[in-house]
Formats: C-alpha cells, sequence, structure tokens
C-alpha cells in the first residue's frame, strides 16, 4: 500500500514538473513567438514598397537630380513604406530598352524621349516637330494641359502611365564642319537623329543626310567619322563632354524637348490610395516643376562654360530663321494627314495663346 502511494506521488510530481517546464517553454515560445510575429509583419506588411528607376543621365543632369529629390521625398514621406532606387548612366540599358521595361514591367520608371513613345503611337511625334513653340512656356501649357492628356490616354494599353513631362531642354546643331546658320549649311552633313520618323523628315528637309542612332553611339561615331554631327541641348553636350569630338554649336532651337517620367501602369495602379497620391505629388513637385526649372536655368551658363571648353557658338539671325521654319513647313500639313485634324487643332488652340 505505502509502495503504491509513493508511486502515485511520484506520478503527480512528475506531472507538476512537466508542467511547469510546457509552461515556461510556452512563455518563451510565446516570447519568441511575438518577436518572430513582429518580423513577418515587417516583412509581409512593413516592408517597403521598391520602386526602381533607371535613366540614361549622368548624376550631375537635372534629370538625375530630379529623381534623387523624388526619392527622398517619396522615403520620407511614406514614413518608410516607399523605398526608391535610382539607377543613372544607362546602367540597366539606353532609352528604348529602358522604356520597354517600363512597359513590361521589369522596371517601374524611366525618363524617356517622347519620340520612343511613336513606337507605341506615332501621333507623340506631334511633339518632335520643329519650330511649333515660341518659347518653352508655350509647350509646358500644352503637355500639362488637353494635348498631353491626349496623348497620355493612348498609353495605358500599352502597359504605361504617364506621371509627366519633364523638359529634354532645347536642342540645337553640332557638327565639326562650319557653323549652321542656314539650311544651306546643313547640305550633305550627315547628322544623327533621333530614331523617330519626324526627325528623319525634317533633316531630310533641312538638306542633311539623316542617320538614326542610338544615343549611346554617338560619342564614338563622331570620334570615328561615322557622322559629322548631331543636335543635342547644352546640358547633354556639357556634361557627355562632346566639345571634345565637337567644334560647332549653332543655337537652332528647332524643337523643345520633353521627356515622358512614364510608370509601369500595373505598379501605379496597385499601390495603395494614399501612396499612389504620395506619388502623384512627388512627380509633379520634381520630376516636373523642378526639373524644369533646374533644366532652363542651366542652359544659359552652360553656353559660356562650352565657349570656355572650345567650343564656336553661333545664334541665327530672324531672317535665317525664317528659312528654317519655311524648309520644313510639308512637314505640318503632311502629318496632320496621318495623324487627322483633332491633335493639330489641340496644336494650334495652344500655339494661339
Amino acid at each position: 500500500m505505502k509502495k503504491i502511494i509513493l508511486l502515485c506521488l511520484t506520478l503527480l510530481l512528475a506531472l507538476c514538473l512537466i508542467a511547469c517546464a510546457n509552461t515556461t517553454d510556452d512563455s518563451n515560445v510565446a516570447d519568441d513567438g511575438g518577436a518572430t510575429s513582429d518580423s513577418q509583419e515587417n516583412q509581409s506588411g512593413d516592408e517597403p514598397i521598391v520602386i526602381r528607376i533607371g535613366h540614361i543621365a549622368t548624376e550631375n543632369l537635372p534629370e538625375h537630380l530630379a529623381a534623387v529629390e523624388f526619392k527622398n521625398f517619396l522615403e520620407e514621406e511614406s514614413d518608410g513604406r516607399l523605398a526608391v532606387e535610382i539607377f543613372p548612366n544607362g546602367a540597366l540599358g539606353g532609352d528604348r530598352q529602358l522604356t520597354e521595361a517600363v512597359s513590361l514591367g521589369t522596371l517601374d520608371i524611366t525618363f524617356c524621349t517622347t519620340s520612343i513613345l511613336t513606337t507605341y503611337d506615332e501621333k507623340f511625334g506631334i511633339l518632335d516637330l520643329p519650330f511649333i513653340w515660341s518659347d518653352a512656356e508655350q509647350g509646358f501649357a500644352a503637355v500639362d494641359g488637353e494635348l498631353g492628356a491626349y496623348l497620355d490616354a493612348i498609353l495605358p494599353e500599352y502597359g504605361i502611365h504617364n506621371l509627366g513631362y519633364m523638359l529634354n531642354g532645347v536642342r540645337h546643331m553640332l557638327n565639326n564642319e562650319k557653323p549652321i546658320n542656314e539650311p544651306a549649311d546643313l547640305k550633305g552633313l550627315k547628322m544623327r537623329v533621333i530614331e523617330s520618323p519626324v526627325y528623319i523628315d525634317m533633316f531630310t528637309l533641312l538638306g542633311a543626310n539623316p542617320t538614326p542612332m542610338s544615343f549611346s553611339e554617338v560619342y564614338t561615331s563622331l570620334q570615328q567619322g561615322v557622322i559629322n554631327g548631331f543636335e543635342c541641348n547644352a546640358s547633354f553636350v556639357y556634361e557627355m563632354k562632346f566639345y571634345d569630338v565637337q567644334k560647332y554649336y549653332s543655337l537652332t532651337g528647332h524643337t523643345i524637348s520633353f521627356l515622358g517620367a512614364i510608370m509601369n501602369a500595373d505598379k501605379y495602379n496597385s499601390l495603395p490610395e494614399d501612396l499612389r497620391a504620395l506619388v502623384d505629388e512627388a512627380a509633379q513637385t520634381y520630376l516636373v516643376d523642378w526639373q524644369r526649372q533646374h533644366t532652363l536655368e542651366e542652359d544659359e551658363v552652360l553656353f559660356d562654360e562650352l565657349r570656355e571648353c572650345g567650343m564656336e557658338i553661333n545664334e541665327i539671325s530672324p531672317e535665317n530663321h525664317a528659312k528654317f521654319v519655311e524648309a520644313v513647313s510639308p512637314m505640318y500639313e503632311d502629318y496632320e494627314e496621318q495623324w487627322g485634324s483633332e491633335i493639330f487643332d489641340l496644336l494650334r488652340k495652344y500655339q494661339a495663346e
């Protein structure tokens, strides 16, 4: 009998010890589990949504500097819910490749020339037509208004949402042969042009031999004499050191060029509403307003810098400017026949303001 009682007491003690051990273990698991659970919440709920930006500009150009401002704003104002990664210098590809990547969703944002968007719809070429704006402000009003909205509505079909139009600068002509003062000076020159039908037609009418070419190939082609010149804004000429391979810079101002700050439409639409609103605000404030202002301010300073680097810069007289406009005038009627009067009516609306 005593043995039975002793055995029962022993079993009872063992059960108590097991229960205490389990309680201690459960407590530890609960603590660890709480920490683990918190970690899992960070990964699933609090891990930032990453937005990847790729572009071809160098770190000193307004496009990249605007992207940095965009990044800083989003990361701060979203309390870390958004993280932005920037890949400059064409690290992820050229203009066309980056645009395709955004369309396909393998990249979130890029800044592409509107010329590249003619790949999706040729009507984007209306922004490449020469001498259509009296100044940059007139162009801004158009792309920020009904003309820009008309073009933006085309893009979602191709997986693209346009956050706004950045300024790609006022484009002028460079070459190694002579100053360009009038269209006759372009005769026979092999000029690199953007891969756009509008640019090819423009330089054909001006008497040059237009050579479509990726921007990444231009510097080497100039060194090797494959082309005689090209056309570009002052900031790229200076930043990419084209003054080492080009002598003459003629301020033709033939186009006021824009960049689409384009985002993959699925990525944009997948953002929570409050984060989407932050992206819109940051894009307007930094990618559009801030970038345009700095680009315009930079141009005036850079002409002096380019002179100091050995370039000869010439302006175009009003009489010769009229010759350029007359030479390209057949383009307007031809393209209105191709693209229709609706988009040209929008263009003329802003030209008249």
